[in-house]
């Protein structure tokens, strides 16, 4: 796991149960833990969770592959994995381009098709978008 910790030097915005923005109390700090996850690691999903839980984490960033989400597995995959990680964490999903037929050959690397990147954002937030309330797009858009 990897582990990341906003020092408070960071900008956080939070939205409170009237839809009002507030800024988090200076005094909290936030640990969030980064864990990504491959179709059919569920039980690897439930003992990252329980873990989770156990330190008192709130927060998990993970990847959403475009390529794979593409795929019927992969459609199944987050139709399961989005759901139930925020069934007990706050989820912020790091959208990823993994592949070099829609961009440059680079692990991460900003797509070729930059239409079919904003679908695929969309269909994710349409479809999904109850479950988390910020998306990262790739982590090193190099």
């Amino acid at each position: 796991m990897n582990i990341r910790r906003n020092t408070g030097n960071e900008k956080r915005r939070s939205v409170g149960a009237a839809g009002a923005e507030r800024e988090p109390s200076a005094r909290t700090a936030t640990v969030g833990i980064v864990e990504w996850f491959r179709p059919g690691e569920e039980a690897r999903v439930d003992r990252v969770l329980s873990d989770l839980a156990a330190l008192g984490v709130k927060e998990l960033r993970t990847g959403v592959s475009w390529p794979e989400y593409r795929t019927e597995q992969g459609q199944k995959w987050y139709q399961w994995l989005l759901p139930h990680l925020a069934g007990q964490v706050r989820v912020l999903p790091c959208l990823s381009h993994r592949g070099t037929w829609w961009g440059a050959a680079q692990t991460f690397s900003p797509p070729r098709d930059l239409r079919s990147f904003a679908d695929f954002v969309d269909d994710l937030i349409t479809r999904f978008g109850e479950h988390f309330e910020w998306v990262e797009l790739w982590s090193q858009p190099n």
